[in-house]
């Protein structure tokens, strides 16, 4: 369940879902099949499309995660931060190095895509076609795993994706209210053995006569839980994956159609200016009787343990403090503590204060405000890639010298160091920001991130620069 960027997210605030199936691959985007050792990344992102191009007309397609989270052919290679230009270059790299997805969009017909209307400043033709491509880049997601250990319920699914005609059934506005990528989803999720006896069904409460990705997400995650205390072999647990940080807007909270009535900055005010009484039955309902947070779920559901004692929390007779405490212990080793954190923010503190002394950065609320952030994606920021198709930063220097670093992880501390090092500051401060708005960052992600930032600060001599 992800939500959908720009303005048309911003109006209805409904979202988007997908499937997710993580021991899956595909070879021309239309058809599954199991991975194999000889496949680098495993898992597809399959979904529900419309209007893809002009003329190329799909039901529904499978993405490689590489592809569909970062717009890259591996995951290691994912952009540190991002602007509309960059992923536009992205997005252009891979449409020329995949000719099999190329020929998807113009329908394998050369004069058609001679014919087709180009973004402008890029080589790539204009389509819905570019929402499949680095999803992440501009939103966050969150994942309801239905985890079997036997891989039975994923094969059963793909045999029945592999199975569904892949013409498209509606218009692009029909495609909004009869067969949206929720119902897709749904009809889908119908296929796996038990989901219907566990009680996945659709949400009326929440979505009335149409289908929402949170409506759907509940009703299965909820579905899950059941076959969960079922069957030892299959166990549910939620995946947060937070978006890069950039120039894209943070994503907002999708919202079951009902809720969103009550809810959306556009639509609330008027609701409560007519109907005042209205408003404030639909607002209670909502944030008291009808609650389901994604965010509080992966609270308790980050991992099998996690789940495992959730579900037990929940039984009779069960020691609900001994259960508590694990749990908290659980999420300290995940999330991080609050000690660890703060030890982290102080000894970040230092570092700025060092990298100010040596005229790195501006000064520190430069970086404290996302302001560093904002001035290494902004106009004279550009893309290039090197032989091994990784994403390079490039710039112009106050001096007017061309500087360039990578903007992967793996190559951030081998291009200039200087650049490489505010893109990490900017990046970490960036992280300390999501941990303080829902502190949902994973404790071995970020160290990682300061691992690499501490060895560029190394190789920058940053103790020695400010004693000089």
């Amino acid at each position: 369940m992800e939500s959908i960027p720009g303005t048309a997210g911003y109006v209805s605030q409904g979202g988007h879902s997908a499937i997710f199936l993580s021991e899956t691959c595909t070879d021309d985007f239309v058809s599954l099949r199991p991975c194999t050792a000889e496949d680098e990344v495993w898992g597809v992102i399959v979904e529900r499309t419309a209007s893809f191009s002009k003329k190329a007309k799909y039901d529904w397609l499978a993405m490689p995660i590489d592809i569909r989270f970062f717009a890259l052919s591996k995951e290691k290679k994912a952009p540190l931060i991002i602007n509309s230009h960059i992923r536009k270059k992205l997005i252009e790299n891979f449409y020329f190095n995949n000719s099999k997805f190329r020929k998807m969009v113009v329908n394998s017909d050369p004069e058609f895509e001679k014919g087709m209307k180009l973004e402008k400043g890029y080589r790539i033709p204009i389509g819905r076609w570019q929402n499949f491509f680095g999803a992440r880049l501009r939103r966050s997601m969150y994942i309801v795993w239905i985890n079997d250990k036997t891989g039975e319920k994923e094969n059963e699914l793909v045999k029945a994706i592999n199975g569904f005609s892949n013409r498209p059934k509606y218009s692009t506005l029909l495609f909004l209210f009869a067969g949206n990528c929720s119902k897709w989803v749904k009809k889908s999720l119908f296929q796996i053995d038990g989901m219907k006896e566990a009680g996945f069904s659709h949400n009326w409460t929440g979505d009335g006569f149409f289908t929402s990705p949170k409506g759907m997400t509940e009703e299965a995650f909820n579905a899950a839980k059941k076959l969960m205390a079922k069957d030892r072999n299959v166990f549910v647990t939620v995946e947060f994956l937070p978006q890069i940080p950039g120039t894209f807007p943070e994503s907002n909270e999708p919202l079951y159609v009902v809720e969103s009535v009550f809810k959306n900055k556009l639509v609330y005010p008027v609701i409560a200016y007519f109907h005042p009484i209205v408003f404030l039955v639909g607002k209670f309902y909502f944030q008291f009787i009808k609650r389901f947070f994604i965010q509080k779920k992966y609270r308790s559901y980050f991992n099998f343990e996690a789940a495992t004692l959730t579900v037990k929390n929940k039984s009779r007779g069960a020691n609900k403090t001994l259960n508590e405490r694990k749990l908290r212990e659980l999420r300290d080793s995940f999330f991080g503590s609050k000690y660890w954190w703060k030890q982290k923010k102080n000894h970040f503190q230092s570092i700025l204060q060092k990298a100010e002394a040596a005229r790195f950065i501006t000064n520190i609320k430069h970086v404290k405000k996302g302001k560093l952030l904002r001035e290494l994606v902004d106009y004279k920021a550009d893309l290039e890639f090197d032989s091994s198709g990784n994403p390079w930063l490039v710039r112009t220097d106050e001096n007017g010298e061309i500087i360039r670093t990578g903007l992967t992880m793996e190559t951030v501390s081998k291009g200039n160091l200087r650049l490489g090092f505010q893109i990490l500051l900017a990046r970490i401060q960036w992280q300390f920001k999501q941990k303080k708005r829902d502190r949902r960052i994973i404790k071995k992600d970020f160290q990682t991130e300061w691992n690499k930032l501490i060895e560029v600060a190394k190789k920058l001599n940053l103790e020695k620069t400010v004693m000089q």
